[in-house]
């Protein structure tokens, strides 16, 4: 009786010190709360004095000397823009250099500035995911009245991926909606870790941040960032490993199918048979994810590949080359600019082994109707030498699907100048491998996909 008595006491004891103690945590987790608050603001604070308004758009200054970096559809065809501080100032600058295909764009304030307030790059390979992070901008041109940019705060939900149109990405929750395009995206240390250039857009195709969005990494940004600045006005191309093609399988390998002697590939050592399982830092698990890593470097510029040769890893240096523009091997009907109709196939050449024939219109080229010319240089711009692509035809009334590999515009031109001195033979059957479908029915899926859409 009295051991549970003075068991009663004790936990009497506990349970009124914890009520005690409740409000002292509790102040602890306030000072905590406020303590965090008032260093975040500090960091917004410092880092709002680096942002600058372009046109409805976003940008950041990077150097002390003026350096301003925003996105390339931001920055347009506009050679000279006003750009403004969010304390009011207003300076002009000039477009030294544009990445179309990776989104960026360097501008350079006019005038001998040696103190101008700079946001550093900071390290993306460093950002873990659940990372808060914080994004600067001017969503819908808001700010463009009174120069005061909005702040968001938000979590790293995927880092170092291959993103759409725009190499290394970091995916994030952070609120970002037309008009946040070029803005900097920071870590809680105050460092620029990423550009925003992108939101997914919602399933019902409204322009609003759908808590998916994308910023092109801060290291992407420092490996082309000389390449900008000395473009003089003009574009810096994407890197690709021209000259080579890859086998279909398997399809979890890149594996050397075909190498051209004097492209690049082969220059650096190349041979059919090799698979690359690095390039650079970043492993390579498949070719569509090659062309993707080697887009992350600018063109011109070396990079790295390991190779696995029989039972021997070997390193080649490789110049990393623009991209050479492929096609399918069909010459449009000149009347109409828009006309997909087939005037001419190229003997020889990939849709004409594919069984496309002169009078088939192209109505799609993967998952993507094809409206337009435009839109068909647009998706082609994103093709390599070698893919395969499904292609969707009209003919006769009927739907048809053919598979065509794309080729070079050095290959096509081969064959171009051979079919000169020859007859042109248009296959008479329609190929076992050509699919007639009816009209609602969908390719297979292609990897050469619309992009989201940009704020």
């Amino acid at each position: 009786m009295i051991r549970k008595s003075l068991f009663s006491i004790r936990l009497l004891s506990i349970v009124v010190a914890l009520m005690l103690l409740g409000p002292v945590f509790a102040a602890g987790e306030d000072v905590e709360t406020q303590v965090e608050q008032a260093r975040l603001r500090q960091v917004v604070d410092r880092t709002q004095q680096a942002y600058v308004f372009i046109g409805g758009g976003s940008g950041s200054i990077i150097s002390a000397d003026g350096y301003v970096l925003t996105n390339n559809h931001v920055a347009g065809s506009a050679k000279v823009w006003k750009v403004k501080t969010a304390a009011g100032k207003s300076y002009t600058a000039d477009l030294l250099g544009a990445a179309p295909l990776t989104d960026l764009a360097i501008l350079k304030i006019r005038g001998d500035r040696k103190n101008l307030p700079f946001l550093p790059l900071g390290d993306s390979d460093q950002l873990a995911v659940g990372e808060e992070v914080i994004a600067i901008g001017n969503p819908f041109a808001i700010g463009n009245a009174d120069h005061i940019p909005t702040v968001t705060l938000g979590i790293v939900s995927a880092v170092g991926i291959s993103g759409p149109n725009a190499g290394e990405v970091i995916v994030t929750d952070t609120p970002i909606n037309p008009g946040n395009s070029g803005g900097p995206l920071i870590n809680k240390a105050g460092e620029q870790v990423g550009v925003n250039y992108a939101q997914m857009p919602s399933r019902f195709g409204i322009r609003i941040n759908s808590g998916n969005g994308y910023s092109v990494t801060s290291n992407q940004v420092k490996r082309f960032v000389d390449a900008l600045k000395k473009a003089k006005g003009g574009t810096v191309g994407i890197g690709s490993i021209n000259g080579v093609k890859f086998a279909e399988q398997p399809e979890d390998q890149v594996v050397v199918r075909e190498v051209e002697p004097e492209s690049p590939a082969g220059r650096a050592g190349l041979q059919a048979g090799d698979r690359i399982v690095k390039v650079g830092p970043w492993a390579a698990l498949n070719p569509g994810q090659l062309i993707a890593l080697a887009a992350r470097f600018p063109s011109g510029a070396s990079s790295q590949l390991v190779v696995q040769r029989g039972k021997d890893k070997l390193e080649f240096p490789i110049a990393l080359a623009e991209p050479e523009k492929v096609g399918l091997g069909v010459v449009l009907e000149s009347a109409s600019k828009n006309s997909l109709l087939i005037e001419r196939v190229v003997p020889g050449g990939p849709a004409a082994k594919a069984g496309v024939r002169r009078g088939d219109t192209i109505r799609g080229l993967g998952t993507v109707a094809l409206p337009t010319r435009q839109a068909m240089a647009t998706l082609l711009g994103n093709g390599r030498a070698g893919m395969k692509v499904p292609v969707t035809l009209s003919r006769g009334g009927q739907q048809v699907v053919v598979t065509v590999e794309l080729a070079g515009q050095s290959e096509l031109a081969r064959l171009v100048r051979v079919a000169a001195t020859q007859p042109e033979i248009e296959p008479t059957t329609q190929p076992d491998h050509a699919a007639t479908t009816g009209p609602h029915t969908q390719p297979e899926l292609s990897p050469l996909d619309p992009n989201p859409g940009e704020p």
